[in-house]
C-alpha cells in the first residue's frame, strides 16, 4: 500500500521542493500551506504521515500537531522549522510529534527519517494484526496433540 504524506507549508516555494521530492521516491504526497485545509486533507483522507512547519499564520504546526493527533492518533507528525529551539521540539514530542527537523531540511535525512516512520508503522500494524490473531485462537481449538494425557 502506497504510503500518503501530507505537506503542510505556508512557504510555497519550501512546499513544491518537499513535494516534489518525496513524489520522486514514490510517496503519494498532498500538500497544503494552510494548517485548516490540512485538517480537512486528514479527516477525508488516508494520511500515514504529515510533515508540518512550526510557524504558519492562524494555527501553528503545535498546534495543527495537536488536531491530527485527535483525528486520528496513529498518524505519524514531522515538524518542520527554521526557529527550532530545545524546549519547542521537547514539548511537540511530548504532545505526539515523531520528530523535529530543522530547516534547511536534509532531503537524505528527511527521507531516512520518513523510512523509520514507515518501517515503525508497518511493526505497528503487525503487532496489532498479530494480536487479533491471538485473540481468536485463545481457545485452543486448533491445538494438536499427540499425548494421550492432552
Amino acid at each position: 500500500m502506497p504510503v500518503n504524506i501530507l505537506v503542510v507549508e505556508d512557504d510555497n516555494n519550501q512546499r513544491q521542493v518537499l513535494t516534489g521530492f518525496l513524489k520522486k521516491k514514490g510517496f503519494d504526497v498532498f500538500d497544503t500551506g494552510e494548517p485548516e485545509k490540512a485538517l480537512e486533507i486528514t479527516r477525508e483522507k488516508r494520511i500515514d504521515v504529515v510533515l508540518s512547519d512550526l510557524r504558519m499564520p492562524g494555527m501553528s504546526g503545535h498546534e495543527l500537531l495537536i488536531e491530527i493527533k485527535k483525528i486520528n492518533p496513529e498518524i505519524a507528525v514531522l515538524i518542520l522549522t527554521a526557529y527550532g529551539s530545545v524546549e519547542t521540539a521537547v514539548d511537540s514530542m511530548k504532545d505526539g510529534a515523531f520528530d523535529f527537523l530543522t530547516k534547511p531540511v536534509n532531503l537524505d535525512h528527511l527521507l531516512k527519517k520518513l523510512n523509520q516512520i514507515v518501517n515503525y508503522q508497518n511493526l505497528q500494524k503487525e503487532n496489532k494484526d498479530l494480536k487479533q490473531a491471538l485473540k481468536k485462537d485463545e481457545n485452543f481449538s486448533s491445538f494438536v496433540t499427540r499425548s494421550a494425557k492432552m
